[in-house]
């Protein structure tokens, strides 16, 4: 491999994101990088921009390893955890976000079959500092549950979590103050599930710069958290 530094410049932006989608991550490990906005697809090595579409042979065996990548993640099951994922949908969509270095870890089985993958940047990246052996054992502890972010017993009692929480309701709950049409018409809710999902999606929309832990798993638990709550006080 080349050292040069200007050599995978290309990959940069996604190595300076701290969540990858599944589909952008499934390109990255073909060797191509997937830009949301375009959907055109730029080369790690070369820096070349190619449209999604393009017909080229080195694009062709792209495509046949992402669909083999992908075929893979969906047929495991993935942790929907805050710190881990967030965003909506199942743990195997392709639309959910997930931290880059889970997507690290879910490619190290890949990685013990040669043929399969080689991330030919990594060690690269570690270098230069793109990626940290610290965030890493991070996600490692989270994912063998030697760190919680979150009390078990609490779900999502946590001040900013929280505050963020209280706030989005208010804004849901409140017609003026709703900031998506989307919301707006969502405004009394026929059950809790539709309430959750509603939360999760404003706050991913409106709140990307942040971690904001509101993703759906840890909703769905903190409102179960919750029910539990009232109904034992009011036995």
């Amino acid at each position: 491999m080349n050292d040069s530094i200007s050599e995978w410049d290309a990959l940069r932006p996604m190595l300076l994101a701290d969540w990858w989608s599944v589909s952008e991550a499934m390109w990255l490990f073909t060797g191509f990088r997937l830009e949301r906005d375009s959907g055109r697809l730029i080369c790690l090595r070369t820096g070349e921009s190619y449209p999604e579409h393009h017909q080229s042979a080195e694009l062709a065996a792209a495509r046949v390893d992402y669909l083999n990548y992908q075929q893979i993640w969906t047929a495991s099951s993935h942790p929907l955890a805050a710190g881990i994922a967030r965003g909506l949908g199942y743990a195997n969509s392709l639309e959910v976000e997930y931290s880059k270095y889970y997507f690290l870890h879910w490619s190290k089985k890949l990685r013990v079959i040669p043929e399969l993958m080689t991330l030919e940047w990594l060690e690269w990246a570690y270098e230069q500092g793109y990626l940290s052996n610290a965030d890493e054992q991070r996600i490692n502890d989270l994912l063998n549950s030697k760190v919680v972010p979150i009390s078990a017993e609490s779900g999502l009692i946590h001040s900013s979590q929280m505050l963020r929480l209280i706030g989005l309701l208010e804004e849901l709950l409140v017609h003026d103050q709703v900031q998506s049409a989307a919301a707006r018409s969502a405004v009394g809710f026929s059950e809790t599930a539709e309430l959750v999902k509603t939360i999760a999606r404003e706050a991913d929309n409106t709140m990307r710069r942040v971690d904001h832990g509101l993703n759906l798993s840890s909703l769905e638990k903190t409102f179960a958290q919750a029910k539990s709550l009232l109904r034992k006080e009011r036995e």
